[in-house]
């Protein structure tokens, strides 16, 4: 049996799975210690010159690069992408090298082994990946990508909403709580649990007022070694840093305040009104190090175009340093042979994806 040291933790049994629904309420922990980042670090940020690996036209299809291993090149395609009447595959795997191609996976379709469309992330040499149409997800292995010509894809029913989830104990899953929710403005003070722990076939069953998915969606960082997990809101302007107990440790507050609007519609959903706020957005990490892209800026579009710092922070929440890359950056890869080198997914003037790669300097 699965046991966590939660507080009031729930158990849900549905067949063989126990579901834990740990509750960290999410906004009972006045007495956590705050890391206030200052906003000096910002304009103190070492000035990075990003070396030009892919440019936007060499391929044409192509909507994020990750690195693995530092010699394979992972190539996410675009859904709406086709030749003539053949869809293009969401993977490419290439030498990065030579960019000569090693495999193609996963074609676009309703069939057993395809995904209509998809939501990915790249992390701990697995892609995470969503298919929001077919309400389906997992972790796919790229070493089982690469290594079987017709990998099965072991996807799982999304029963409940989130915004993200990676691997945990006992190969269960930790899933952000899109119902943990406080706003002072509309005085929405939503008590849940933050995380969600089980195999994705039943989440929170607790009856909610307000509907948070459009303006809470959390991202979920997982370090077994040390013991620690991380979340963030990229619309709020904090990290909650937890043990592996998923007790709440501290808090890290980002150098601005920013006063983006919510409102509710019809059917008490909360959705954003007019500019939106964007702090923490992308990130990667390893045993030792996060790096999690920061904006502090209010815009009516996403980020993708918006050039980012780059903030390093240590396993404890303590902030390391800052980077100013002059960029916009989408995806993060962490280089496996020097920790000192990051490979990131930018986009050119036209707006297309390229491939760049920050030599970062020694701590």
């Amino acid at each position: 049996m699965l046991r966590m040291n939660c507080l009031h933790n729930s158990f849900i049994w549905c067949g063989c799975l126990i579901l834990v629904i740990c509750s960290v309420r999410c906004h009972d922990e006045d007495a956590v210690s705050r890391i206030s980042i200052d906003e000096t670090t910002k304009t103190n940020a070492v000035h990075i010159t990003p070396e030009r690996v892919i440019d936007g036209d060499v391929f044409p299809f192509a909507r994020k690069y990750y690195v693995y291993k530092d010699s394979i090149l992972i190539i996410q395609n675009r859904s709406e992408n086709a030749v003539g009447n053949q869809s293009i595959p969401y993977f490419e795997f290439r030498r990065l090298s030579d960019m000569s191609l090693i495999k193609q996976s996963i074609n676009r379709g309703n069939g057993p082994n395809e995904i209509l469309n998809i939501l990915c992330e790249f992390q701990d040499s697995r892609l995470y990946v969503v298919d929001f149409v077919k309400n389906r997800f997992g972790d796919l292995s790229v070493d089982y990508l690469l290594e079987n010509e017709k990998p099965v894809l072991d996807l799982k029913e999304r029963t409940f909403r989130f915004g993200n989830f990676k691997r945990f104990k006992n190969d269960y899953y930790l899933f952000d709580n899109i119902n943990c929710f406080a706003d002072k403005g509309l005085k929405i003070k939503q008590k849940a649990s933050r995380f969600i722990i089980g195999d994705g076939s039943v989440g929170d069953t607790k009856e909610y007022k307000y509907k948070t998915f459009n303006v809470n969606q959390g991202k979920i960082l997982v370090n077994p070694e040390r013991e620690r997990v991380l979340y963030f809101n990229p619309n709020q302007p904090e990290m909650e840093l937890y043990d592996y107990d998923l007790i709440l440790l501290r808090k890290i507050i980002a150098p601005d305040e920013l006063f983006g609007r919510l409102n509710l519609t019809g059917n008490n959903n909360v959705v954003f009104y007019g500019a939106i706020p964007w702090y923490f957005c992308n990130y990667t990490y390893d045993e030792d190090h996060i790096f999690i892209t920061y904006h502090g800026l209010l815009l009516l579009d996403d980020t993708s175009r918006i050039p980012a710092l780059i903030f390093e922070f240590d396993w404890n929440g303590n902030f390391v340093a800052g980077y100013n890359p002059h960029e916009p950056v989408v995806t993060l890869t962490l280089s496996e042979n020097d920790n000192r080198v990051l490979y990131i997914t930018s986009t050119d003037s036209l707006g297309q994806p390229v491939l760049d790669k920050l030599v970062l300097p020694s701590i």
